[in-house]
């Protein structure tokens, strides 16, 4: 089975694999640092990967480096920039210079990025990013989301 698309990377250092998840076997192979894979399930600490080749195999799911952390530098000024734009509309919310259809579409708007193939969508109740790519929803961890403590209604 081949990988469809890079869900995560190898971390720095590397992460040893198994052929199956079974900590008294010993690894059978060493993956190198930044190999996209796709996890491909998991099972507890265990995640089954998958290479753009087709290998695959179990390594420490706990380790794997997730889409928000290895996202690039255009893509990060573009998130900041969101919640720059949502921080003004929520302001402009509480001072009443806008109304609540006014500030869902300004916020929909901030709040979806398309870049490269995927789909950004900033999560106000977690405080947090989710990525698209066509195949999977992946969740990062927060990127400096300060969110008011009082969102508007929904």
């Amino acid at each position: 089975m081949a990988a469809v698309g890079a869900t995560h990377s190898i971390p720095d250092g590397g992460l040893p694999a198994w052929t199956a998840p079974d900590p008294r076997m010993a690894p059978s192979a060493q993956l190198p640092a930044r190999l996209p894979v796709s996890l491909v399930r998991r099972d507890g600490d265990w995640g089954q990967v998958a290479d753009s080749g087709g290998w695959i195999g179990w390594v420490d799911a706990r380790r794997l480096v997730a889409p928000a952390e290895q996202v690039d530098t255009a893509v990060l000024d573009a998130l900041g920039g969101a919640l720059d734009t949502y921080r003004r509309l929520v302001d402009d919310l509480a001072a009443a210079r806008i109304d609540v259809g006014a500030f869902r579409r300004g916020a929909f708007a901030a709040g979806l990025i398309v870049r490269d193939g995927e789909a950004w969508l900033f999560d106000l109740d977690r405080g947090r990013w989710a990525r698209y790519d066509g195949v999977t929803v992946a969740f990062g961890e927060a990127l400096d989301t300060q969110v008011p403590a009082a969102a508007p209604a929904r």
